[in-house]
């Protein structure tokens, strides 16, 4: 993981979570504990709390051992995507290139 923040306001456990999160991507879908603790050089107790945490919020699934992100995490893109309009400016865009295709 990288170097914590000195800042006394930076909550070092929920920079563990993000970390968590973005260990998943294409080429890693699902992970096991030991995966993601590798991946964020988080020790493994920590990294299973994390996961377990993270489960317990939505934001993964375990199936069968492994850990896989769900739909939710989308959430996390999508209050930034909300906050700056930016579905308003895409929207006539949008609409214009599906008249088209249609």
């Amino acid at each position: 993981m990288a170097q914590a923040s000195r800042e006394p306001d930076f909550v070092e456990a929920f920079a563990r979570g993000l970390a968590v999160i973005r260990a998943f991507s294409l080429s890693h879908l699902a992970l096991s504990v030991s995966d993601v603790a590798a991946a964020t050089k988080l020790a493994r107790p920590t990294t299973r709390r994390l996961l377990l945490t993270l489960e317990a919020l939505g934001y993964v699934r375990s199936v069968d051992g492994m850990y896989e992100l769900t739909p939710r995490v989308l959430e996390l893109g999508t209050a930034y995507i909300n906050a700056r309009g930016m579905w308003d400016i895409a929207r006539p865009h949008l609409e214009t290139l599906v008249s088209k295709t249609k």
